[in-house]
């Protein structure tokens, strides 16, 4: 599916003849030099047309599709156009409960809100990442260099604790967590248990299938499968970003800017590269762009 951006004006004065060949050939060639969105699912692949300038895009739990443009402008998909949604982010997350994102005020930065056609602010400040299963959200908060996982219930924030803590996931109903120093933990009854691994980097999973990529001694990036408390290597290295669908595929985006999945304990292309970016979905699609 091709996504028709707005067309903006041409600078042409009033009655000046046009170079239909030239303004053709412009035309083309904006389309061919526009940033791509790819959304995959079941190893197959749907094409549309992102936006230049964009540093995030999400989906919320209904599938409509956010981004985050150049400093903060905040975009939404609607009748195949990216429209403005009038707002200014500092970060954006799309979870299983509703999309999120983090703005600053005149008293506080990064206060969370909650948006589903008009924004609802959480009482926060210094909210820095935001996880959910499909019933419970948790949200990270830094502080004077202190971190804190909060849990979200009725609008209002309560502790669940945790520290140091660099990034959080939600993968079926647990949470995990990323430490400053690279290990992995997971929470179950309120009880934080080591995942036993380190130099992570990032988590994902989808389901009942947990990812993580860590950095090894050598430098090099490789993604891992977590299966019956132990770590299995996937293929491939120089690994940069990592998703997992709703069908439990894995995907993974190499340094090269190519995308590929796990088959067979081996990597096989899905024809896409020159993207930066992998994001799965609440609906258990995945983003690529």
């Amino acid at each position: 599916m091709l996504i028709a951006l707005v067309a903006g004006c041409s600078g042409e004065k009033a009655g000046t003849p046009v170079d239909t060949k030239k303004e053709n050939k412009s035309q083309n060639n904006n389309a061919a030099n526009t940033p791509k969105l790819f959304v995959i699912q079941n190893k197959e692949k749907s094409v549309m047309r992102s936006m230049t300038g964009v540093t995030s895009i999400v989906a919320d739990n209904q599938g409509q599709l956010f981004a985050q443009k150049g400093k903060g402008a905040l975009y939404t998909l609607k009748n195949k156009k990216w429209e403005a949604v009038n707002k200014k982010v500092n970060a954006l997350y799309g979870t299983p409960t509703g999309l999120y994102y983090t703005r600053s005020t005149k008293k506080n930065n990064n206060v969370l809100f909650r948006y589903s056609g008009s924004e609802k602010a959480i009482p926060s400040k210094d909210i820095i990442d935001v996880a959910s299963s499909r019933s419970q959200t948790y949200v990270l908060r830094a502080k004077e260099g202190k971190t804190t996982v909060l849990a979200l219930n009725n609008d209002k924030l309560s502790s669940f604790g945790g520290g140091q803590i660099k990034d959080i996931e939600v993968v079926g109903n647990t949470l995990l967590a990323v430490k400053n120093n690279g290990s992995l933990f997971s929470a179950n009854n309120g009880n934080w248990n080591s995942m036993k691994t380190n130099n992570v980097i990032a988590v994902d999973g989808y389901g009942s299938t947990t990812v993580a990529l860590r950095k090894l001694k050598s430098g090099k990036t490789k993604a891992f499968l977590y299966n019956n408390n132990k770590w299995s290597a996937l293929p491939g290295q120089d690994i940069i970003d990592i998703a997992v669908d709703a069908s439990g595929i894995i995907y993974c985006l190499r340094k090269d800017k190519k995308v590929f999945y796990v088959e067979n304990d081996k990597l096989k292309g899905i024809g896409i590269n020159g993207v930066s970016n992998l994001n799965s979905t609440p609906r258990g699609k995945v983003l690529a762009y």
